[in-house]
């Protein structure tokens, strides 16, 4: 890899509330060797490929905390998405991972895909056999009989079974583990949000064995008596809360447990759900909902939760930090959720979401300033992972079509 060396730009470095003016930072093979101000570096710039940002913000990488790389961009229902053949699934993924790279998202949390293919493609993508994010992976969630999830899950019931399958999941290679503690949104019947699923017991269990594993752990769960069960159970990280109170949200910051709302999923669901074949009865239900889930991520916020970025399916990186904003988080911490923050709760705080010597040479350069304008993070000029340096043009024309 060649040394690179960034420079008409300003730099966001994944912790500061201001931006810094006329920054240079300097990469060697897969990291950051050099960070300052222009005048710092001398007569003349460090020698190697010299990357003009053109007067745009450089900063750390974006880290969606929450994505389904192998549903991401499909039509049609829950059912039918899920259901496709596990090899067309593996091509969707390596599609998607592609299209996340030239939205500038260097790292990936799957949260979930058919068969454990995100573990594959984990490894294919760290191996060099296929360009991507980088990826942690849960494989597949623990879900209940019938539960939220259950058709590409591990279904469990009761604490021994739900044991077994977090092993299971720890033995094929899992990240994190990930149990299915309440009903959702996607599915068109018999699978409501506001449903609690599985006990204290059998939550316990999946992250009793995951922490013994050194494996962080994460709770599907919209209603706040799913979220309670979840704390009691020792989780690390909520998905969605949706239907978050304001006692559950002081237990959740009380007991340090992080929060990915998931905020864009709902509005992208409402405004192109129809176009991309949901279920009218989902979208709908979607509707309903979306003032109500963004209240739940400004009482979050609000007691001092640590809320990060994620998408979901359908959801985008760029309107994630948006709504981040509208729930109370200042334009430096909704740039934190995508960045430092994220790299906390994914478990890479130490080598990503920071632009300081030695951290990895995942860097995006945005057109436009995202502290004043999330929209900024739209128009990616130039996409950095580990020292490689990607248009993000010939990575959207490598890519397959995705629907409008």
């Amino acid at each position: 890899m060649a040394r690179l060396v960034f420079h008409q730009v300003s730099l966001f470095d994944g912790l500061a509330d201001e931006l810094v003016s006329d920054a240079v930072v300097v990469t060697e093979r897969d990291r950051i060797a050099a960070v300052g101000r222009r005048r710092e570096f001398g007569a003349s710039l460090p020698a190697g490929v010299s990357v003009d940002g053109g007067g745009g913000v450089l900063m750390p990488g974006l880290i969606n905390c929450h994505e389904h790389q192998d549903t991401r961009g499909a039509t049609g229902s829950y059912q039918e998405r899920v259901t496709q053949d596990t090899h067309y699934l593996v091509l969707r993924t390596a599609r998607n991972g592609l299209l996340n790279l030239a939205a500038g998202i260097t790292a990936v949390r799957d949260m979930a895909s058919r068969d454990g293919i995100s573990l594959i493609y984990r490894d294919a993508v760290a191996s060099g056999l296929v360009r991507g994010p980088r990826v942690v992976a849960c494989g597949q969630a623990i879900a209940m009989t019938g539960g939220h999830g259950h058709l590409r899950a591990l279904v469990a019931d009761g604490a021994d079974a739900v044991r077994a399958a977090a092993r299971a999941l720890i033995r094929r290679g899992a990240d994190l583990i990930k149990c299915m503690a309440s009903g959702g949104v996607v599915e068109a019947a018999g699978d409501l949000p506001a449903s609690p699923q599985f006990t204290v017991e059998e939550l316990r269990a999946a992250f009793d064995e995951a922490h013994a594993a050194g494996c962080p752990t994460a709770a599907h769960a919209h209603p706040s008596e799913a979220i309670r069960r979840a704390v009691e159970a020792g989780v690390d990280c909520v998905e969605h809360a949706m239907l978050l109170d304001a006692p559950t949200a002081d237990l959740m910051a009380a007991r340090g447990v992080y929060l990915v709302p998931t905020l864009s999923e709902g509005p992208a669901m409402v405004s192109r759900g129809p176009s991309w074949g949901r279920p009218a009865a989902v979208v709908e239900r979607a509707r309903a909902l979306l003032d109500r889930h963004a209240l739940a991520a400004r009482l979050a916020v609000g007691a001092g939760v640590v809320v990060a970025a994620g998408t979901d399916v359908m959801g985008e990186m760029p309107e994630e930090v948006e709504l981040l904003r509208e729930a109370g988080l200042s334009a430096a911490a909704s740039l934190r959720a995508a960045t430092s923050v994220a790299a906390r709760i994914i478990g890479r705080a130490s080598d990503l979401g920071v632009i300081a010597a030695g951290y990895l040479a995942d860097l995006i350069i945005t057109d436009g300033n995202p502290l004043i304008n999330p929209g900024a993070l739209r128009r990616i000029r130039w996409v950095c992972k580990g020292g490689e340096l990607y248009d993000p043009v010939a990575l959207r024309a490598a890519a397959g079509r995705v629907p409008a």
